[in-house]
């Protein structure tokens, strides 16, 4: 049995295929360099703050949530949280070597 395509689901194939291979690019993406000892990098005309501080803004303690953290979890006071540590902009190390920065790390 043999399928028909029509036109426009062609269309709208390809547009899906491209619209998802631009999702991955990164146009002003530069190659990756070994972190230097300064606190700063600029790439495509940014600025990035690499330090270990981050200039976080502070957070408060959400009662709500809180109370729905698990018994097991509350035991110790900890939440341990995985991440690679060498895929910016996910997570990567800070310019001391030894803190982890990145988005997965801000989330958790």
């Amino acid at each position: 049995m043999a399928i028909k395509s029509t036109p426009s689901a062609v269309v709208a194939l390809t547009v899906a295929v491209l619209l998802g291979l631009s999702a991955c690019a990164d146009p002003g993406a530069s190659a990756a360099t070994a972190p230097s000892s300064s606190s700063t990098a600029s790439a495509a005309g940014r600025t990035f703050n690499l330090s270990p501080q981050q200039d976080r803004f502070p957070v408060s303690k959400d009662a709500a949530a809180a109370a729905l953290v698990p018994e097991a979890v509350k035991a110790d006071g900890k939440l341990t949280v995985v991440t690679t540590g060498g895929a910016a902009p996910l997570s990567l190390f800070a310019t001391d070597n030894k803190t982890l920065i990145g988005s997965e790390v801000d989330i958790a």
